[in-house]
């Protein structure tokens, strides 16, 4: 229930209706989804139509996947850039946005949770691994 918005097209009814999109909060990537989920849960249908082409360069499009192979604050700096999809203060934002309460704030331990781990395991492994 939920699109990304390359090639959205829309009346300005239906932008009105659904409301803008929140740059601050979502700059990036996820702001398509919370934008799209909103409009569905106001009753409006979205669909795709495969007679619509788009071009995408994913290569001018910002950080796909986080190097974990790097030092930790590499991979923290690489994490929360603006252009990470990965980015945990967007994708909390995502969940208080989407999900109802109790189940936003599952998802927003967990996620933290994730990235806790993942620093620690880079700085474990970075500062404590015996190099022979």
């Amino acid at each position: 229930n939920c699109l990304a918005t390359r090639g959205l097209l829309l009346s300005w009814g239906t932008m009105k209706s659904v409301g803008r999109f929140h740059p601050k909060l979502l700059p990036h990537y996820l702001s398509d989804y919370e934008y799209t989920i909103r409009a569905f849960l106001s009753g409006i249908r979205c669909g795709t139509d495969p007679a619509f082409h788009l071009v995408v360069n994913d290569a001018t499009t910002g950080c796909r996947k986080v190097d974990t192979t790097q030092p930790v604050t590499s991979y923290l700096r690489q994490l929360f850039s603006l252009k990470s999809t990965e980015n945990p203060v967007y994708w909390t934002t995502f969940v208080f946005l989407t999900c109802p309460p109790l189940q936003a704030i599952a998802h927003a331990a967990r996620l933290w949770l994730t990235v806790l781990r993942t620093a620690l395991g880079l700085t474990r492994r970075q500062y404590f691994t015996i190099r022979g």
